[in-house]
């Protein structure tokens, strides 16, 4: 509702902030295979982690709804790329 009434807008516009994570975020994390082939595990978690730095920023500095869309599908797509190497990284560390 805070956000309703910080952006005027419905609440079927707002449920786009979580129906927009998930969306890109159920893409990301399953193009992440063809990712670990191309990259360096290290340097797309780095990745992973600048953009979603870069989305919680963009985020911070929302001056309107469809910025702070924008910044949630940024910071999904940084989690998308992040989830699956965290267990890829865990499961390294105890071989």
């Amino acid at each position: 509702s805070t956000l309703m009434e910080e952006f005027s807008i419905g609440a079927s516009v707002v449920q786009w902030l979580t129906t927009g994570y998930l969306l890109l975020l159920s893409v990301s994390i399953s193009s992440s295979p063809f990712m670990v082939r191309k990259f360096a595990t290290k340097t797309l978690f780095i990745m992973a982690v600048v953009i979603f730095a870069a989305g919680t920023l963009l985020g911070a500095l929302a001056v309107n709804f469809p910025m702070l869309l924008a910044a949630r599908l940024v910071m999904s797509l940084g989690t998308g790329i992040s989830l699956p190497l965290i267990t890829n990284i865990h499961w390294h560390e105890e071989a």
